[in-house]
């Protein structure tokens, strides 16, 4: 009976660690998609900067 509640509790223990670490694992992958469609929406302003010509399409590009 202790032995059945001892592998019950470690089981949870697991579990709780599992959902956890998929969580963190998810949360790195969304904030990686994040930052690669900030960079693109970046990028396209530094293009349409550029194709305006002019002075300040030198200093935006930079």
């Amino acid at each position: 009976m202790k032995k059945q509640i001892v592998s019950t509790l470690i089981m949870a223990v697991f579990t709780l660690v599992f959902l956890l670490s998929a969580g963190m694992l998810l949360a790195y992958y969304g904030e990686g998609v994040r930052q690669q469609q900030a960079f693109r929406a970046l990028e396209r302003i530094t293009e349409q900067a550029n194709n305006h010509g002019g002075e300040n399409s030198k200093t935006a590009a930079v």
